[in-house]
């Protein structure tokens, strides 16, 4: 005879759910998920700020790379590798932009500064060799200064420099967001498209 114990038989449903593991979609959110407020991470973005702090930062950094080719005596191409980053974390820190709008603005204003910052420089070596000041050299400019600015001092490099620049630029300018504002940007999108 059997014992009284073998004789119950427990619910397979409740084996099956003793072994399963739990779903990541079972448990409500966390309450602390819901306090950032996507729309006003939207609200929060400003093209026009982060516009105006990029070209004040580009318009610094070429006076920069003015004054260190100027104490030096030297050219340094490389110098748009380094406007790269800094134009893209300014991008990122004014503008606060989390769509494609920012890393685009920044890789523009990147490829801009690192021609004009060339330009400059090679303007104020001009100067420089003509024994003028550099608003002289900059008044008699002509079409024909452009071209031979063009066919002769810019570079490949220099083309490398700018292109590889504003990709830096583009990789920093976009907002990193954490856990929450993902979270809430995401259920923002997903309540809207209901």
């Amino acid at each position: 005879m059997a014992h009284p114990d073998m004789l119950h038989r427990p619910d397979r449903n409740a084996d099956a759910t003793m072994l399963r593991l739990r779903k990541k979609h079972s448990r409500p959110p966390d309450p602390a998920m819901r306090e950032v407020d996507g729309q006003a991470l939207i609200d929060a973005q400003s093209l026009p700020r982060a516009a105006l702090v990029a070209t004040a930062v580009a318009a610094v950094l070429n006076i920069g790379w003015l004054w260190l080719s100027n104490v030096t005596d030297s050219f340094y191409h490389w110098y748009a590798l380094l406007q790269g980053p800094l134009i893209g974390l300014a991008v990122q820190r004014a503008g606060r932009g989390i769509d494609w709008r920012f890393p685009t603005l920044a890789a523009l204003v990147t490829v801009v500064a690192a021609f004009s910052g060339n330009f400059l420089v090679s303007l104020m070596t001009t100067a420089t060799v003509l024994e003028q000041n550099a608003l002289q050299v900059l008044r008699g400019l002509t079409v024909w200064s452009w071209q031979t600015w063009q066919a002769e001092v810019l570079t490949a490099v220099d083309l490398v420099y700018a292109l590889a620049a504003a990709g830096i630029a583009a990789f920093y300018a976009q907002r990193r967001l954490d856990r929450r504002e993902i979270f809430a940007l995401r259920s923002r999108n997903q309540d809207k498209g209901k």
